[in-house]
């Protein structure tokens, strides 16, 4: 496949209610190794009358890379009818994998959450000729590592695939035919003669020249040459120098006359590390590898009823951020969010979450390490339900006003009517999801994947539920300035 050095294009395929999570945080990374409009992620809302096979083929088949993210429940996910998802011809995982495998595109498993690779004959048969590929691994505790390892396999691939392109275009110099005379680089003509290109000794010429007598039209043309050879080198010098005060004048111009405050520019925020956990009680989060000493831990905490939490762990100084209790106190829609700074780098750290109340309510607790943060900013918060909520509809949706650029902005919500898969929108990530199998609520965490603008509203939102209940919780992660 002919690519150009702007078209090399990769594709993120993973399942939902599998990998979603990581799958977020490897576009997170990969987009900040190539441009982001090269990295597909999710395929657009296939329209009613669309063929969304031939959308699946369309998409894929225009990507040089076919990463296939696979975690624990890849084999094991099932659909509506209780079937594994693998099984399904239609299962758009399945197509867009198959796609590129018929296609001949470069196909690399991913494996994620400590998971395998799976066998043939665990894979329906388009799916096979996956178990033949060589997988590459990122694990949680060494993902920086393993990620770059990804980014310089995908920047041979990349490279390669330009090289190969190239010659291909026919824009390469054909060699001269034989016995023809090469023209140097900025020739109109070839050499008038055999002392011209190199050839020795007194007398010596091409087929058809008449040699130089005693030699001195070659001295004569020598002579000017030199004398043309060093103005033009003088004229090379002089341009370059006076380009380079040029160049330094400017400088100084811009350094001096730009404003103080727009030497501050935000770098970027990435996430080190995400650890979850959900069940009834006090938590602990698993063990977070490798927090650096300037990391901003961010603990996120959704509970089924309305009782306050307290967050400890790695002998760090925890702050309470924001608390969110929707109004339909029938309920559960608590929402607590806490902050702490790695005072040091923790091998394996972990986080606890208490419940203040004596009854053992259910709470998911997400604990993220965030590397080139300063802090949280502005926030927002909305519920929908039969009593009191103000959110003009049943779909969650909140927007937040950045007060930074360059922030990062989360959400944290509880759906407490019934139990879905959240399907966030265009754009963002899900980083974790959990279920209440007694009271069929979901929790979950989302981020928008482009860093914001200052003062314009970013809108986290989510359209897996239709006609339900929730409340959820948007906050502005601020940048760290340089």
């Amino acid at each position: 496949m002919q690519t150009s050095p702007h078209s090399f294009r990769l594709f993120l395929s993973y399942r939902r209610e599998d990998a979603s999570g990581h799958a977020g945080r490897l576009y997170d990374a990969l987009t900040g190794q190539f441009p982001p409009e090269q990295v597909f992620m999710d395929i657009d809302t296939i329209e009613p009358g669309v063929d969304y096979v031939e959308v699946v083929e369309e998409a894929v088949g225009s990507c040089d890379v076919l990463l296939a993210v696979i975690g624990q429940r890849w084999l094991q996910a099932t659909g509506e009818t209780g079937a594994p998802r693998v099984q399904d011809e239609h299962d758009l995982v399945r197509l867009e994998i198959e796609a590129a495998l018929s296609r001949k595109i470069r196909v690399i498993p991913v494996l994620v959450q400590d998971s395998r690779l799976p066998s043939a004959e665990e894979m329906p048969e388009g799916l096979r000729a996956l178990a033949r590929r060589h997988a590459i691994a990122i694990s949680d505790h060494r993902w920086h590592y393993d990620v770059e390892q990804l980014v310089r396999v995908l920047e041979r691939i990349r490279d390669t695939s330009n090289s190969d392109a190239s010659m291909g275009t026919g824009l390469s110099t054909p060699p001269p035919p034989t016995g023809a005379l090469e023209v140097a680089p900025g020739q109109r003509e070839p050499p008038s003669s055999a002392q011209d290109v190199g050839i020795t000794g007194v007398g010596a010429s091409r087929a058809g020249t008449i040699p130089d007598e005693g030699g001195m039209s070659h001295r004569l043309r020598t002579q000017r040459s030199t004398r043309g050879m060093r103005l033009r080198w003088w004229a090379i010098g002089a341009v370059g120098i006076s380009a380079l005060i040029l160049s330094f004048v400017l400088l100084g111009l811009f350094v001096f006359s730009k404003p103080s405050n727009s030497s501050i520019t935000p770098t970027g925020i990435t996430i080190d590390g995400v650890v979850t956990v959900t069940g009834e009680g006090s938590q602990t989060t698993p063990v977070l590898y490798a927090t650096a000493a300037s990391n901003l831990l961010v603990a996120m905490v959704s509970t089924e009823y309305q009782e306050s939490v307290s967050v400890s762990g790695g002998g760090l100084s925890w702050k309470h951020f924001v608390r969110y209790v929707g109004t339909n106190t029938t309920a559960g829609q608590n929402i607590e969010v806490w902050t702490a700074w790695a005072n040091g780098t923790h091998s394996k750290l972990t986080v606890t979450s208490s419940m203040a109340g004596p009854s053992p309510w259910l709470q998911s607790l997400t604990v993220m390490a965030l590397k080139g943060a300063a802090g949280l900013g502005a926030i927002s918060k909305g519920c929908f339900s039969g009593s009191g909520c103000t959110s003009e509809g049943p779909i969650p949706s909140v927007s937040v006003t950045p007060r930074y650029s360059g922030s990062m902005v989360m959400g944290v919500g509880y759906d407490y009517s019934d139990k879905f898969v959240r399907l966030v929108t265009r754009g963002q990530t899900l980083d974790q999801q959990a279920f209440d199998p007694t009271e069929r609520a979901t929790m979950w965490v989302q981020h928008a994947n482009s860093l914001t603008n200052a003062g314009l509203p970013v809108t986290i939102s989510d359209a897996a539920a239709a006609n339900d209940d929730w409340a959820l919780t948007a906050f502005e992660i601020v940048p760290r300035h340089r």
